[in-house]
């Protein structure tokens, strides 16, 4: 009987062996796993970071751009306030126009769409 004791004893010794190795192995990967997580985690924080930087500085920049346009606009219609008001029928006689005795005009009718123009008298 002691042998089939001592048997099963080295059986149990070797099985505990063994589950302790696949278990640290299986320790093993999940501290990789866990590290390879980590470290995505930490470059998509990095990315979204710096394309929130990025897009502030854009917004800024086209915020600027705009405020450029809006006065560019208001020197235009002061200049053409100036000029609509310079110009007379006279002016315009001096420069050559003249006055359109028969008009003609496009309507523009929608049917389904599609845009048909024909000329109205």
């Amino acid at each position: 009987m002691q042998k089939k004791n001592t048997h099963t004893k080295i059986h149990t010794r070797r099985n505990t062996h063994a589950r302790a190795a696949a278990l640290r192995g299986l320790e093993a990967r999940m501290v990789i796993a866990l590290f390879c997580a980590a470290l995505c985690s930490v470059g998509v924080y990095i990315y979204f970071v710096s394309a929130t930087i990025v897009h502030a500085v854009v917004a800024k920049d086209t915020q600027h751009e705009i405020v450029n346009a809006h006065s560019r606009i208001a020197e235009l219609e002061a200049a053409y306030l100036a000029h609509k008001d310079a110009l007379t029928p006279e002016h315009a006689a001096e420069l050559g126009f003249q006055a359109i005795a028969a008009k003609h005009f496009v309507e523009r009718t929608r049917y389904l769409g599609r845009a048909d123009a024909r000329a109205a008298q």
